[in-house]
């Protein structure tokens, strides 16, 4: 049976602990990593349509991305 030095040294065996009996390596991912955009957003909560519209409104003459969303 190997010695704990010796299970360390090697990083392709892991330690003979019962904790990690199943435990399999992390798998190398074939697909490339995305390129995800930092985005950075408010959700305002308005008080009605009329509030919605007004503020939309508002902030769309400022040259702002707006989306509107009703739940």
């Amino acid at each position: 049976m190997p010695s704990a030095k010796a299970a360390a040294d090697n990083p392709q065996q892991p330690a003979m602990n019962p904790k990690n009996r199943n435990k399999q390596p992390p798998r190398k991912s074939l697909l490339p990593e995305p390129n995800i955009p930092e985005l950075y957003q408010i959700v305002v909560h308005c008080t009605d349509e009329t509030d919605q519209r007004n503020l939309y409104e508002r902030l769309s003459a400022e040259n702002r991305k707006c989306r509107l969303i009703i739940l």
